[in-house]
């Protein structure tokens, strides 16, 4: 009897470990910020938005109005990869920019320089990556081609030392908008 209790209390203990998932416990760390992402396949306006912590999980929380930032997403010909060693090596070809009226553009040195950044750290083919900024902050919103997934990694991006943390990562969303 005893071990019966022993393993069911530990199938309990998994269980409720494995629910959780990546949600944010109350009192876990602080938010950073956030979003709203909807899913990339999705048949309705279905939203959801979530509060982004330090530790790259996320929480549901009240639908909210994201701040007024611009985003742009990169021309598909700005990056290229090929396989050298048997890693995916990126390369930054052009710097066009498409607004979110559809308007072309040239990224100015920041947002190259992120550019760059993004092109030599990620290993797998960048399929799509967005610009999303507002006053001095600049975040970058990676989809990437793995197979059979669809990763979408969300950094931010500091300029005064040239570095991309990783805030989150969803498979097969749309980063819709951003609240700091």
């Amino acid at each position: 009897m005893r071990r019966f209790l022993t393993v069911l209390l530990c199938m309990m203990i998994f269980v409720t470990l494995t629910a959780c998932g990546n949600t944010a416990s109350i009192g876990d760390n602080s938010s950073v910020l956030k979003v709203v992402i909807q899913d990339e396949e999705a048949d309705t306006e279905a939203y959801d938005y979530l509060a982004v912590y330090q530790d790259g999980k996320t929480s549901e929380i009240d639908a909210f109005h994201p701040d007024d930032m611009i985003f742009y997403t990169a021309a598909s010909e700005d990056f290229t990869s090929s396989i050298k060693g048997n890693t995916v090596v990126n390369k930054l070809t052009a710097t066009t920019l498409i607004d979110e009226n559809g308007n072309q553009t040239r990224a100015d040195e920041t947002i190259t320089e992120m550019m760059q950044t993004v092109a030599d750290m990620v290993e797998h083919d960048i399929w799509q990556f967005q610009v999303i900024t507002g006053g001095k902050r600049y975040f970058a919103f990676v989809k990437l081609n793995v197979n059979w997934q669809s990763p979408c990694i969300l950094y931010e991006y500091d300029a005064s030392t040239d570095s991309l943390t990783e805030l989150c990562r969803w498979d097969g969303v749309d980063l819709l908008g951003i609240s700091i």
